[in-house]
């Protein structure tokens, strides 16, 4: 069950926080499947013309960058890591490659721990906002040291606040601080699954569930069954279980 659940909560967060990546891998399926899924997704398309290729490149000249070398490290361990967990969705699973997710895991968070002491979480003036959001997916992805994601969360819901750090991120890494300290989230992004039924997913514990499409909202994530309706078309029948 463990492994299942690591595979989910994986999914939520490549799907969220690089969901554009996810949407060019996954358009046919997802506007044939999630047709209001895709939807939302163009709206934040065009909410936010910075999260496209080229919205990032015009981002990164337009402000002064004052800590090149971060920036270069954090997109450089940010891309291996989308690249090792997609590896490891596409094979089912695979026990050998988790164990090298876990390890990569296991080398950001010392290095996260060298480079962020004290809650020092990048800022978009150090390593612009795709740094930022890179940084984000390493300490969502730092789950063998909670106590080290919820001492990042102050500073990163700053970010948000200030428009550095994009608000669905902000949910995601509240979500996973909540429930590694055995509360319920708040904005649904952590899911479970049946090892026995893969496609039968369901959200992990939830603070009154009937308000959260309007929690999610106000973070700019799309409705709970849309979200929902992009994890199946991810671990659809055609994904084999581990």
């Amino acid at each position: 069950m463990l492994k299942h659940s690591m595979k989910l909560s994986l999914a939520a967060a490549l799907l969220m926080s690089s969901f554009a990546a996810w949407a060019d891998a996954n358009d046919d399926n997802v506007r044939s499947q999630c047709p209001s899924a895709q939807a939302w997704m163009d709206k934040l398309a065009r909410l936010h013309p910075e999260l496209s290729a080229e919205g990032v490149a015009a981002d990164a000249k337009a402000v002064h960058i004052t800590d090149g070398p971060l920036r270069s490290e954090l997109l450089k361990r940010r891309d291996k890591d989308v690249e090792a967990r997609k590896a490891w969705i596409d094979a089912g699973g695979s026990q050998e490659l988790g164990k090298a997710v876990f390890a990569m895991d296991k080398d950001n968070l010392a290095w996260m721990k060298q480079r962020f002491g004290d809650g020092a979480f990048p800022v978009a003036s150090q390593v612009g906002r795709d740094g930022v959001s890179a940084a984000f997916l390493l300490v969502q992805h730092a789950d063998q040291d909670p106590a080290f994601q919820a001492s990042m969360l102050p500073a990163l819901t700053k970010a948000g606040e200030h428009g550095d750090a994009y608000k669905g991120d902000v949910a995601m890494l509240t979500d996973r601080v909540l429930r590694a300290q055995g509360k319920p989230q708040r904005y649904g992004t952590q899911y479970m699954v049946d090892p026995k039924h893969p496609s039968a997913m369901m959200p992990q514990p939830t603070e009154k569930p009937v308000d959260v499409d309007r929690r999610r909202a106000s973070m700019e994530l799309m409705p709970q069954a849309d979200y929902e309706c992009m994890l199946r078309t991810v671990y659809g029948p055609s994904q084999p279980a581990p």
